[in-house]
């Protein structure tokens, strides 16, 4: 999917996979500032892609050198919105203008007929102050159900994390005073048995006086915490956070979760 900006209004073209041709018909939508993906994925005739869109650039703005030299202010902080977008890729031919062609029962995003045969798109908003998401990445271009992110409603500081189920709209939330939480990790269990079988790692700036960081695991399914290691030294505020399953196995971490879960 390549997507692009023009004159206050956002369109998208699909490409086939096999030949990276584009399909004809042509997606548009509002003008939004897009900073993250969630993931995407193909269902009955429908592409679905979920994004952390933004209505104007001030969060860009805020990352300027001369605004980080003054301190990190927020003042014009714009909040995020999650959202899901779905592309009909089957035939408009003999569909009437004004008829939506999206027919999954889960969403109620929509895609319009207009004239010109172009298809107007109003996406379904999951929730609002969500950023920096992250899935289990064995479903990476599969439907999923989970996404851990950020808490991010009144800055883009976050102060919170939290787990946010696609199906329930529900959120569970993680957080600890004065403490910083990075963006989550999601890790699977070797072997897992469901979507959400795994552990979220997470580093903490801990700013309680005379006490240290720590990075935490967190159980992805329940989101209660599973342990937490201590760090004597300074942790970085990072925006992106990974997991080496290399590092993990050649650290033995994998065997000392699955027995903290067994426990």
């Amino acid at each position: 999917m390549a997507t692009a900006y023009m004159r206050g209004v956002n369109w998208a073209s699909c490409l086939k996979q096999k030949d990276l041709q584009s399909i004809e018909t042509k997606y548009y939508t509002g003008a939004m500032v897009v900073y993250h993906h969630v993931n995407a994925f193909e269902d009955d005739g429908h592409v679905i892609f979920d994004v952390i869109a933004y209505s104007d650039t001030s969060l860009y703005d805020m990352f300027y050198m001369s605004k980080l030299k003054e301190g990190f202010q927020d003042e014009s902080y714009s909040q995020p919105s999650y959202k899901r977008f779905v592309l009909p890729v089957h035939s408009d031919k003999g569909v009437a203008v004004g008829e939506d062609l999206v027919k999954l029962k889960y969403t109620t995003a929509s895609a319009v007929k207009e004239k010109e045969g172009k298809l107007m798109c109003q996406a379904e908003v999951f929730c609002k102050g969500f950023e920096l998401p992250r899935i289990n990445y064995d479903f990476n271009g599969k439907k999923h159900r989970f996404v851990y992110g950020n808490c991010v409603e009144e800055s883009a500081l976050a102060k919170e994390i939290a787990k946010f189920d696609t199906e329930t709209k529900e959120r569970i939330f993680w957080s600890e005073e004065n403490c910083l939480p990075s963006e989550p990790v999601f890790i699977p269990r070797p072997n897992a048995e469901s979507e959400d079988d795994g552990v979220v790692l997470v580093s903490v700036i801990n700013s309680n006086p005379g006490q240290l960081s720590f990075i935490l695991f967190l159980d992805g399914k329940t989101f209660k915490e599973v342990a937490r290691a201590y760090v004597d030294a300074k942790l970085p505020k990072d925006m992106h956070g990974f997991s080496s399953r290399k590092e993990i196995s050649q650290l033995n971490c994998a065997a000392w979760l699955s027995d903290r879960f067994r426990h």
